[in-house]
């Protein structure tokens, strides 16, 4: 079909404005649904700020979080509130833990994200091996940097609360030192000779006797008075020291 010049000048012009138009179109369509659709990577942004804050105690701390995987067809309306964190920590501290992120639009929604977190703490470490019933002393100590999300929390020891124990096993070299490993060092020694003390009203007395057993700080054991010759209960007070129950 054969148009006027002028006339295909206009329909030129018409046509370049319907491509603008659609192009406008498609740029307003991308960015309403941008706005509609919740930013997923910002979302895993904030949950690794909420964990950090959540187990980041001390300084002297490290954390290692590896943030697990969202289906990738995951879609979220974008929420118009901030996102409430709450987290699920049944082993606790720190480990395989589950992060719940819940907007509380309505209508909202809640999606949950694993995470791996991992703590290094330092924590007292046998610098050489330690035999069964060996005292331990401070310099056997130092402190290393261990991921206590794999300790029992009350296994958690300092220097102070090991130094002056025994070793009720063998402790290798490098081992982390935890309560189920000491025990008190042994104050009487069987046969020993000890002092007996006695409180009454008021009146302290005090005598000699020899322990029949050994015993450590707290002990019950039995010694015997040297001078009535008889067998009684005390329980020990000191190196070397008893007290009449």
């Amino acid at each position: 079909m054969n148009l006027p010049s002028y006339l295909k000048g206009y329909l030129k012009k018409f046509c370049f404005g319907l491509n603008c138009l659609g192009f406008f179109a498609l740029g307003m369509s991308s960015a309403v649904c941008a706005q509609t659709s919740q930013n997923l990577l910002l979302l895993r942004q904030q949950a690794e700020t909420y964990l950090v804050n959540a187990y980041q105690s001390d300084q002297n701390e490290q954390l290692k979080i590896k943030l697990g995987n969202w289906d990738r067809r995951l879609t979220l309306a974008a929420c118009q509130q901030d996102i409430a964190f709450s987290l699920q920590d049944t082993a606790g501290p720190g480990g395989s833990v589950t992060l719940n992120c819940e907007c509380k639009d309505s209508p909202g929604w809640t999606v949950h994200l694993s995470a791996q977190v991992d703590i290094y703490r330092p924590v007292p470490v046998a610098v050489k091996s330690i035999g069964r019933g060996d005292l331990i002393d401070i310099a056997d100590i130092r402190m290393e940097a261990r991921n206590i999300s794999q300790i029992p929390e009350e296994s958690l020891l300092t220097t102070r609360d090991i130094s002056g124990k025994a070793a009720k096993r063998m402790i290798n070299a490098g081992d982390v030192i935890r309560p189920t490993l000491l025990d008190q060092p042994k104050a009487i020694s069987r046969g020993e000779n000890v002092t007996i003390t006695a409180n009454s009203g008021g009146i302290q007395v005090v005598m000699q006797g020899t322990a029949m057993t050994d015993g450590k700080l707290g002990q019950q054991i039995r010694v015997r008075n040297n001078q009535s010759e008889r067998i009684i209960s005390a329980r020990v007070v000191g190196p070397a020291a008893v007290e009449i129950l």
